[in-house]
C-alpha cells in the first residue's frame, strides 16, 4: 500500500473518530411528544445540586427533605430508613472500613398484581442523593435522582404497573456505598427485589450508557 493511501485511510479514520466524539458530547434534544417535564427535571437538579451536601451535613438533610416531600406529594408510600452501616469495599485492601449513619429514602408504588404469583418481586429504581464535600454533585448523582423523581411522577399518573415499584434514593454512597448496604442488608423490602436498575454517573459529558451489569442477567 502506498504512503498516500495509508495517509488517506488514517485521515478518514481520524475524521470518523472525531465525529463520533463530537456526537458523544452533544446534549440530548428534548422529545416533543414525550410526557417528560424537562423544566421539572432542571428544577430538581438545581435544588439538589445547589451546594455540596455530603453525608451527615445540614445541606444533605435539606436535600433529603426535598425529595421526601416530592414523593409524598405524588401519593407514594414514603419512608426514611435511618440506620448505621459498617462496610469495607470488597477486593480493595487499601480501603479502610467505613462507618456512617445513613438516611435512605424509600418510596413505594404498589402494583396491580394482575396475573402474578404470590411471590412476585419488585422493580427497584435506585440512585443516591449525597454528594462529595468538594462538589455539589449535579452529575453524580442529582441528574439521576431527578430522572427517577420524574419517572415516579409519570407512572403515578398512569395505570398501575403489574409489579410493585420501589424508588430507592440512598445516602452515603460517596463514603463507600453505605446507603446501599444499609438497605439491601437490613431493610425487609430488599428481600423482594427482583430487578434493580441503578442510575449512577461515570464521566461528566456525553450520552447515557450502561457501563456495568450483574451476573445471571441473560433473561433481561
Amino acid at each position: 500500500m502506498t504512503h498516500w493511501k495509508k495517509a488517506l485511510i488514517s485521515f478518514l479514520f481520524l475524521g470518523l473518530m472525531l465525529g463520533f466524539g463530537y456526537q458523544q458530547t452533544l446534549a440530548p434534544e428534548p422529545i416533543s411528544n414525550s410526557d417528560v417535564d424537562y423544566a421539572a427535571l432542571s428544577q430538581h437538579v438545581e435544588v439538589i445540586a445547589a451546594k455540596p451536601h455530603p453525608l451527615g451535613s445540614v445541606a444533605n438533610r435539606e436535600v433529603r427533605d426535598y425529595i421526601v416531600a416530592y414523593f409524598e406529594s405524588l401519593g407514594l408510600e414514603t419512608e426514611v430508613q435511618k440506620t448505621t452501616v459498617v462496610y469495607k469495599l470488597p477486593h480493595q485492601s487499601n480501603k479502610t472500613t467505613m462507618i456512617g449513619n445513613v438516611e435512605n429514602i424509600i418510596a413505594r408504588l404498589p402494583g396491580s398484581g394482575i396475573g402474578l404469583k404470590d411471590d412476585a418481586s419488585d422493580l427497584v429504581l435506585m440512585s443516591h442523593y449525597d454528594s462529595r464535600s468538594d462538589g455539589p454533585g449535579a452529575g453524580d448523582a442529582a441528574a439521576s435522582v431527578a430522572a427517577i423523581m420524574e419517572v415516579a411522577r409519570i407512572v403515578t399518573n398512569e395505570q398501575a404497573p403489574v409489579h410493585d415499584v420501589v424508588f430507592l434514593i440512598t445516602d452515603g454512597e460517596e463514603m463507600g456505598l453505605l446507603g446501599a448496604q444499609g438497605y439491601f442488608r437490613q431493610h425487609p423490602l430488599a428481600a423482594n427485589s427482583g430487578l434493580i436498575l441503578n442510575f449512577e454517573a461515570r464521566g461528566s459529558y456525553g450520552v447515557s450508557s450502561m457501563f456495568e451489569t450483574s451476573s445471571n442477567n441473560a433473561w433481561i
